[in-house]
C-alpha cells in the first residue's frame, strides 16, 4: 500500500548506505579543484596553504563555525582566493585574499581581506597567528586590508601601529 511504500522509501533514505553514497558523491562534485593561477599556488608554505576546491571548503567552514564554505562560486569566479592555516589535523585559521590590479601599471597583486580564527575570532587576537599571517603577507608583498589583523609585530608581540 501507499503508507508501506513511503516507509520503505524513507527508511532507504535514511539509512546509512545510502547516506554514505550521498556523501561520496557531494564530496566527488566538491572535489573538482579551482583554477587557480600559479601566482596563487606560489603563496603556499610551510604553515600556509591555498584552498584547492570546495570541499577544502566545506571542511574549514565546518570545523571552524565559520562561512568560508560558501566561498566556492567567488573563488571560481576568480574573486578571491583562500589560505589558511592547519596544525596537528586542526583548522586554526582562514585567510581571505582578493586580487587586485594596480590602475596604473596593471601588475596584479594580493590584499587581504579577512584573517579569522574559529567563531570568526580575529586572527589579530592570538600572537602566534597574527605573528605567522602577518610576516607571510610581507614575504609575498600580501597588502594586508582589514581589522582582524595586529598592523605590526614587535618583539614577537601583537600591537597596533598608529
Amino acid at each position: 500500500n501507499e503508507q508501506q511504500y513511503h516507509d520503505d522509501i524513507v527508511e532507504i533514505r535514511n539509512s546509512r548506505a545510502f547516506l554514505e553514497l550521498q556523501e561520496a558523491k557531494r564530496k566527488e562534485e566538491l572535489s573538482k579543484p579551482f583554477e587557480l593561477e600559479d601566482e596563487t599556488l606560489a603563496l603556499e608554505s610551510n604553515e600556509i596553504t591555498i584552498a584547492k576546491n570546495r570541499y577544502e571548503l566545506s571542511t574549514i567552514g565546518s570545523a571552524m563555525h565559520i562561512c568560508v564554505g560558501s566561498y566556492g562560486h567567488s573563488v571560481e569566479n576568480s574573486n578571491c582566493r583562500i589560505a589558511y592555516i592547519q596544525e596537528n589535523g586542526e583548522y586554526k585559521a582562514c585567510l581571505e585574499l582578493r586580487i587586485e590590479t594596480n590602475s596604473k601599471t596593471k601588475e596584479k597583486f594580493f590584499k587581504l581581506v579577512q584573517a579569522k580564527l574559529k567563531h570568526n575570532r580575529y586572527v589579530g587576537s592570538e600572537a602566534k597567528y597574527n605573528n605567522m599571517v602577518y610576516n607571510w603577507c610581507q614575504e609575498n608583498s600580501i597588502k594586508i586590508n582589514t581589522d582582524d589583523m595586529q598592523n605590526k609585530i614587535i618583539e614577537g608581540e601583537c600591537v597596533v601601529y598608529e
